[in-house]
């Protein structure tokens, strides 16, 4: 029979280990370790949240996860969230802070209360910035071709992979046309090296497909060619 003594055993891969006493296990000590140092942070957390502008601020950064994990997201929401992008990657990482310390720092707290502000400022200003863009209507008929009169906005660069090992270069094109009605195009080629470096571009395409972003109408064309 063993011994009362010697019943905490530490078992490896190969062998086993006993201890006179579970204080003497490193396994044990390491769980109260890990037990007082919860507890520390189970007193700091209460006493955190008995503050009320404390409360107020892991409100909101609740309220902000929540909203982001959403799986049913309204277009308001998804707009709101792409916009204030930061604040909501804050949220994340301040909650983080908050559930391994157990308290946030006075600087951050006050951080966090200017959270509704300045996502509710983020929202005026892009309205006020697409509100040209709001007018943009739906041109052409999906899937048929026919010439546009564009002006190219921008032209950016993207490599994509095509398979494993594999990239190529394509260019994302955004134009408008003289009613400011907004189109992208993708395609292997940058059209205003193209066009000579001329923004005006005539361009007979294919109408790809039709979608709104952030309430902005988008005609997506593809497979163009230039009209001299």
């Amino acid at each position: 029979m063993f011994n009362r003594l010697t019943r905490n055993i530490d078992f490896d891969s190969n062998s086993f280990k006993s201890y006179t006493s579970k204080y003497d296990n490193p396994y044990y000590q390491r769980a109260i370790k890990s037990r007082k140092i919860e507890n520390a942070r189970k007193s700091k957390e209460k006493r955190f949240l008995a503050e009320e502008i404390n409360q107020r601020a892991i409100q909101i950064i609740t309220l902000l996860m929540f909203e982001y994990r959403k799986e049913n997201k309204s277009e308001e929401l998804k707009s709101k969230i792409f916009i204030n992008q930061f604040y909501y990657n804050c949220a994340f990482d301040l909650d983080g802070n908050f559930s391994k310390y157990g308290q946030l720092s006075e600087k951050q707290v006050n951080f966090i209360l200017t959270f509704e502000e300045k996502m509710k400022a983020n929202m005026i200003k892009h309205k006020e910035k697409i509100a040209d863009k709001m007018n943009s209507s739906f041109i052409g008929t999906v899937g048929t071709r026919q010439d546009f009169n564009l002006t190219i906005l921008n032209v950016k660069e993207k490599e994509l992979q095509v398979s494993y090992s594999n990239y190529i270069t394509s260019f994302k094109h955004d134009l408008i046309d003289k009613d400011k009605n907004l189109y992208t195009m993708y395609s292997s080629k940058n059209y205003l090296e193209e066009n000579n470096n001329n923004k005006e571009i005539n361009i007979s395409a294919i109408v790809k497909a039709h979608k709104t972003f952030n309430h902005v109408n988008y005609t997506h064309i593809k497979c163009p060619k230039i009209i001299k």
